[in-house]
């Protein structure tokens, strides 16, 4: 019994701490191409258990309406389980249809033995790899600025690919929730065909602490880039 109180106050103490609250849902206005598309969210689901090591689960979504849904349907669904104390990704199940494009995919990490098994083949990792989907909560505990010119690697499907980061700072962001002054985290590829283009992700966290949540977020999937804008916050 006293085990099981330590779990639960070790558990409690530590989602205490975080930047984010179980329940806090950020939803956003979609714009893919430019277009008004849809909506987004990000939501902080529950704590859990992954691998015999507390986590959160938290889920993005994003998925056309109107027009765009009978022109070009997005319904993706990405679940992840991050550690509680380092938010490294644990666990991804990640569920996408965009246009005729339909891929699941489920993922589990070890950093300590350093391998992810993505959908049964086991793949090794550098230290700290991270799911892309990972990065809308784990860099909101760091002080993003120090971030410049750090490097990560990020797992997406088989492939790991090492990453720049580069912090753009005092960015002056209007979205339909408010006005913000954030920082803007783009990671950029670091091999050398490649390292002039832009990665797949471009996120301005707000620069208010301890917080610093996800105001904007630019993402390049597979027919088009989808741009999603904070429209309203829940905790």
């Amino acid at each position: 019994m006293r085990i099981l109180f330590f779990l639960f106050s070790f558990c409690f103490i530590n989602a205490q701490s975080a930047p984010f609250k179980i329940d806090e849902v950020l939803t956003y206005r979609a714009f893919f191409s430019g277009i008004p598309a849809g909506k987004g969210e990000l939501t902080v689901i529950e704590l859990d258990t992954i691998q015999n090591s507390p986590a959160y689960h938290v889920r993005f979504k994003a998925w056309t309406t109107g027009f765009t849904d009978k022109l070009f349907s997005i319904d993706d669904k990405i679940d992840v389980w991050l550690d509680i104390k380092s938010l490294e990704t644990l666990k991804v199940e990640k569920r996408i249809r965009e246009g005729n494009y339909k891929k699941n995919s489920i993922s589990f990490f070890n950093h300590d033995e350093g391998w992810v098994i993505v959908d049964g083949d086991t793949l090794p990792i550098p230290a700290g790899s991270q799911s892309p989907y990972s990065l809308f909560y784990s860099l909101r505990q760091k002080t993003i600025p120090d971030l410049h010119g750090s490097l990560l690697s990020t797992v997406a499907g088989k492939k790991t690919t090492e990453l720049k980061v580069l912090v753009f700072s005092h960015q002056k962001i209007t979205v339909p929730f408010g006005d913000y002054v954030c920082n803007q985290i783009t990671p950029i590829r670091t091999d050398k065909k490649e390292f002039k283009n832009k990665g797949k992700i471009s996120i301005w966290f707000s620069d208010e602490k301890p917080a610093q949540i996800p105001v904007k977020i630019w993402l390049k999937l597979k027919y088009g880039a989808l741009v999603l804008e904070l429209a309203d916050r829940i905790n």
